[in-house]
């Protein structure tokens, strides 16, 4: 995949348009990091024979993420999965598992074992994240920037494992904004924010379950104004406060029109 990546480069930079990449089902067991470094639109869930996008197949009664083809990207925990470093990537349909960061260095290092992005205008959508360890921001996935914008949608974040903020989804920077939209954030365990961690963004319409760690399923800083819409937080378990969500500043922070609900810990503690 690493190469297709290159290839994609080298079109765009003759052409002056950015390149689709389109993938079919299978396991693509990593060698080392796919490293998307140039602006591209990667698409996972073909059979190999169709001629538009939209003739994607999911599962019958499947969920956006669940397609019928399945692409597979397996780092076999041996290094961090993906890598996004352009503005602009369109990461969607596929699988991104196994994917671990650990040992010493700063925390672009070891952010986002997943998915790690440091760019703005990024989108990840129609993915599974899943069974990801690492050491520091977002162990599914870890967005660590200052620039831009990060949407994550119709995505299903589950049974990552973080050493530190973020389970499922952590965002490290206070002048990005991250969206969660339409997900399921699920069974990830981190310290705080087990389920989703965020310095400044929004969660519209997604589900955050299961989630354990020390403190809430949803950490929210304080550096910039966060917002949960339309969503369900429930079951969650956390040793400290918050079970649910936790508001570093209570001024800076809405929850609206949502479900909380079965969190062992506490439903919302704004500080």
């Amino acid at each position: 995949m690493n190469t297709a990546v290159q290839a994609a480069k080298a079109w765009s930079a003759e052409y002056k348009k950015t390149a689709q990449i389109w993938v079919a089902k299978g396991t693509y067991a990593l060698a080392s990091t796919l490293d998307i470094s140039t602006k591209v639109a990667l698409y996972g869930g073909f059979a190999g024979d169709e001629s538009l996008l939209t003739e994607r197949q999911l599962k019958t009664g499947g969920k956006p993420w669940e397609f019928g083809n399945e692409v597979i990207v397996d780092a076999g925990s041996k290094f961090r999965a993906v890598a996004i470093s352009a503005d602009g990537v369109v990461f969607d349909g596929f699988t991104v598992m196994n994917g671990k960061t650990t040992g010493t260095g700063d925390d672009h290092a070891l952010c986002g074992a997943g998915i790690y992005t440091m760019n703005g205008g990024v989108v990840i959508s129609n993915c599974i994240v899943k069974k990801n360890y690492c050491e520091s921001v977002g162990a599914g996935i870890g967005i660590r920037t200052n620039t831009g914008d990060v949407l994550i949608e119709n995505c299903l974040v589950t049974a990552n494992t973080g050493k530190n903020n973020g389970g499922g989804i952590g965002l490290y920077g206070n002048s990005a904004t991250l969206t969660v939209r339409g997900c399921e954030v699920t069974d990830n365990q981190g310290t705080n924010g087990g389920g989703v961690y965020v310095f400044k963004g929004k969660i519209e319409n997604s589900v955050i379950s299961g989630n354990t760690g020390t403190t809430a399923a949803v950490y929210l800083r304080s550096y910039a104004s966060s917002t949960i819409y339309n969503s369900l937080v429930a079951e969650n378990t956390v040793t400290g406060e918050g079970g649910a969500i936790y508001c570093q500043t209570a001024n800076n922070a809405g929850v609206y029109n949502c479900t909380v609900v079965k969190n062992n810990g506490g439903g919302l503690y704004y500080k």
